[in-house]
């Protein structure tokens, strides 16, 4: 590292100087107050990179910087917050040379009067919010190497100035390999940038071209993290997280969607289409089925217009999909009107309605659960019971070692204060080796130390009988463990028989529910017959009677007719005669 950044020398060397020396500590910016007041790795790996990046001392307030680099200082004060900065005091010194000299080169940039001040501000809060993310992440990996080689050679609650030779210097390569990864961040960012920037740019684009700016839009909710969370080790937690966020990048970006952000134990992802999106969906709830590790998720898919910001999506669409998860069964995908019906003619989609469900702050509206044609139609919804059953052998293991190391604790005090090295050392030699369960032939090791000592014998009666405790808890602990794996198996076996039934009874269910459709729907059939011919029949007897008063209407007018003719000729008969 250098002043201003990494030194790629430090980064490249392949052999180091003493850990305390001049040259290693002016290597990687520490002092040897450092060295003693460093708690940790993690700690001291930190200094080292405040040091090296942060420059060789804070001596400008906001003013003086503007003053120096003729930008108005409540102008430096806006970008300096919409970066993500706190803002400084009045006369606190928050800059060093090395930012005057790179805010020299990006206030003319943006101070160019063909940038609006609108622009500037919202490009200013993206990138300070993504380097923010960016850096973090870092810092967070840089903490996770360092503690796990402290934890790996249990020195732990060792002062980095406290660990032996060979330890600092395996110190000094984890930081060489840490300042490479840092040297290469600038070229890394700018690659990831050029391929966002034209993926962004294609998107937009396309969509111009189709005049469609529609998108699906999805939630993805990790069920029981909450009550997970309170379960879990810092470390444990990070590791769920972490497992959570790669298989929702993984899935999503694989089945060409996007991953908006991460917003705890929930995921926002979209796509371009609908079909996309339902893919990623199920994909997302078949992989979080199959991953030991991680409970099930559930999915809410909804679609329509968004608003896109920032790379953020906003809109009514948005608020569906995030409230559509709360009605979504554990490992099931919900979705809204419009997803089901632009996915109704897919034959390898099965789409069931729900009917109307009241979502919160929008209404009642129809929902769908969306699953593939050939799966179950019953989720599985006891996987958290595979999981206690997980979690209880974890616990009946821990629990197990923890007794064993208790009573060797124990043993190791009095062979102590007997002064019987050789089974202290046995002894401690078994504690760091795992589970002394599994070390069967050190615990006889460690019984022949005990009886061959030159030790009071009442201290020998008291450490025999430790060491007999271990051997006995150990035969005990197994058969314990044998009993409960087998209630484990009987367990599973009662697990998957109610699954089993529980399907059974869904598709009996569905069966008779199709059947009683099809007896109504027959019922109705006949009924329409019935009415269609009693129509008929009315219809014809109105024609039969019509035609009837037609004919009587067609006659009583042939004989009127007549009579007018007869009448007609007789008058004319009598006047003649006259």
């Amino acid at each position: 590292m250098s002043g201003d950044g990494i030194d790629e020398s430090a980064a490249g060397g392949s052999s180091f100087p003493s850990p305390r020396s001049a040259e290693s500590l002016a290597r990687w910016h520490l002092t040897p107050d450092d060295l003693g007041q460093a708690g940790t790795l993690g700690e001291l790996a930190m200094l080292s990179v405040e040091r090296a990046f942060g420059g060789r001392g804070k001596r400008y307030d906001v003013e003086e910087v503007a003053a120096v680099i003729g930008a108005d200082p409540s102008s430096l004060r806006l970008l300096w917050r919409s970066l993500g900065f706190t803002e400084p005091r009045p006369g606190e010194q928050v800059l060093s040379d090395t930012d005057l000299q790179m805010l020299a080169g990006i206030i003319p940039f943006l101070a160019d009067e063909t940038i609006s001040d609108e622009v500037v501000l919202q490009m200013t809060r993206v990138i300070g919010s993504a380097m923010e993310r960016v850096a973090t992440a870092q810092v967070d990996t840089i903490l996770t190497q360092f503690d796990a080689v402290e934890a790996a050679t249990g020195t732990t609650d060792q002062p980095p100035v406290d660990r032996p030779m060979a330890m600092a210097v395996v110190d000094q390569a984890l930081a060489a390999e840490t300042a490479k990864v840092l040297t290469a961040m600038p070229d890394v960012l700018e690659f990831v940038w050029r391929r966002h920037l034209v993926n962004a740019s294609r998107r937009r684009l396309l969509r111009r071209v189709t005049g469609d700016t529609a998108m699906c839009v999805g939630f993805a909710d990790l069920v029981g993290f909450t009550a997970q969370a309170q379960q879990l080790s810092e470390r444990e937690l990070a590791a769920v997280v972490e497992r959570f966020e790669k298989l929702a990048y993984d899935v999503v970006t694989a089945r060409g969607g996007r991953v908006v952000k991460m917003i705890g134990d929930e995921v926002l992802f979209v796509a371009d289409d609908i079909a996309t999106g339902a893919q990623i969906a199920l994909s997302l709830s078949e992989a979080y089925r199959e991953d030991a590790a991680l409970s099930d998720v559930r999915v809410g898919l909804a679609a329509g217009q968004v608003l896109e910001r920032e790379g953020d999506v906003y809109g009514p669409v948005v608020n569906l999909a995030s409230r559509i998860v709360a009605v979504a069964f554990p490992g099931s995908v919900v979705v809204s009107a419009e997803v089901a019906a632009a996915l109704a003619e897919d034959p390898s989609l099965a789409i069931r309605s729900i009917r109307s469900q009241p979502i919160k702050d929008i209404g009642t509206v129809p929902l769908w659960t969306l699953r593939p044609a050939d799966a179950p139609r019953q989720p599985a919804r006891t996987r958290t019971a595979r999981h206690h059953l997980r979690d209880r052998q974890s616990i009946v293991g821990e629990r197990r070692a923890e007794r064993q190391v208790a009573a060797l604790e124990r043993a190791a005090q009095l062979a102590s204060e007997a002064g019987a090295g050789e089974v202290v050392d046995l002894i401690e030699q078994l504690v760091s080796d795992g589970e002394p369960a599994d070390h069967t032939g050190q615990v006889e090791a460690i019984t022949d130390a005990v009886l061959a000592a030159d030790i009071d014998p009442d201290l020998q009666i008291g450490l025999l009988a430790d060491i007999d405790a271990v051997r006995r808890l150990g035969q005990l602990e197994d058969r314990a463990a044998e009993r409960a794996d087998e209630a484990d198996v009987e367990t599973q076996g009662r697990i998957l028989a109610i699954e089993a039934d529980a399907r059974h009874r869904g598709e009996q269910i569905e069966a008779d529910a199709r059947r009683q459709v099809e007896a109504v729907l027959a019922e109705a059939e006949r009924r329409v017959t019935r009415v269609s011919a009693d129509a008929d029949r009315h219809e014809r007897r109105l024609a039969d009677e019509v035609g009837r008063k037609a004919e009587r209407a067609e006659r009583d007018a042939l004989r009127r007719a007549r009579r007018r003719t007869i009448a007609s000729m007789l008058r004319r008969r009598r006047r003649s005669g006259d």
